[in-house]
């Protein structure tokens, strides 16, 4: 191994110490790709509005433009967390989901509270975050039916119970979350959400059982999967398991794989 190789390994070691910054990177990709995948699946349908005064027709036409509205709010919000604008998209999504409520959209409304959660723990909000995704979970309770909206409020529960320090909660919830997922055929889905609990599990200094849920439900799927962040993210945490055990030599070799495969994906290496 050349000397370069060699010193962008001992770079790649440092930066995968730093486990919350990763974190945060990971989530904020993730959430973004759920959002995009969820605004194009979901319902956009709502309750008419029952104001008699009003004559059927305005009725219907003031329903469209609240409902266009609501839409134009969420992917506003989307735009916004992609930017890096947590503070408008937090705003943009509570706005949405206001008007969701309105028209008896509960589904939509709380996906809508389910992003605002993120943006609010982007912003270091995390009781106001952990009361966003408590009512996101709540209007779901009614049909607790597998779904995407479910499954992502679920994955960004155990994110913010991972952050107030509640990190068995953290582990379990994304546990569930991983059978949600597992239940509507989303592997990415379900895969992230295994990778996060294997992170969970390492901050309860269980790193045996980590690098177990990696080798065993992670690793072999990732294989059939297209090179991604979320591989590079899957063999870090690996790497990390396999050095706080011992396992020098395997971890090695397994953070200079995820460090190869993040360079030709062209990553920082804070990824």
């Amino acid at each position: 191994m050349s000397h370069h190789s060699s010193k962008d390994s001992s770079q790649f070691s440092q930066t995968v110490i730093q486990r919350s910054r990763r974190s945060r990177q990971f989530f904020r990709w993730l959430v973004w790709l759920s959002i995009a995948w969820l605004m194009a699946i979901a319902p956009s349908a709502g309750v008419a509005f029952s104001q008699n005064i009003l004559p059927t027709t305005v009725q219907i036409e003031r329903h469209d433009t609240i409902e266009q509205n609501a839409i134009e709010l969420e992917a506003q919000g989307r735009q916004f967390y992609q930017l890096g604008q947590f503070n408008a998209a937090a705003q943009a999504w509570q706005e949405a989901a206001t008007q969701f409520s309105q028209q008896g959209d509960s589904i939509a409304q709380s996906g809508c509270l389910s992003y605002q959660s993120m943006a609010l723990y982007e912003l270091g909000y995390l009781e106001e975050a952990q009361t966003a995704i408590e009512q996101s979970l709540n209007l779901l309770s009614p049909n607790p039916e597998p779904s995407a909206v479910l499954a992502q409020a679920l994955h960004n529960q155990g994110r913010i119970q991972l952050a107030l320090g509640q990190t068995e909660a953290a582990s379990q919830t994304w546990k569930t979350a991983t059978q949600v997922y597992a239940a509507i055929n989303d592997i990415e889905g379900e895969l992230g959400a295994t990778i996060d609990r294997s992170l969970a599990l390492q901050h309860l200094g269980l790193y045996r059982q980590s690098q177990q849920l990696l080798d065993a439900e992670v690793m072999p799927q990732l294989t059939s999967l297209p090179d991604s962040r979320l591989k590079v993210l899957a063999l870090r945490n690996l790497g990390m398991a396999l050095q706080s055990r011992g396992k020098f030599e395997r971890s090695h070799a397994i953070l200079n794989q995820s460090l190869a495969l993040s360079q030709s994906l062209d990553l920082p290496l804070d990824t």
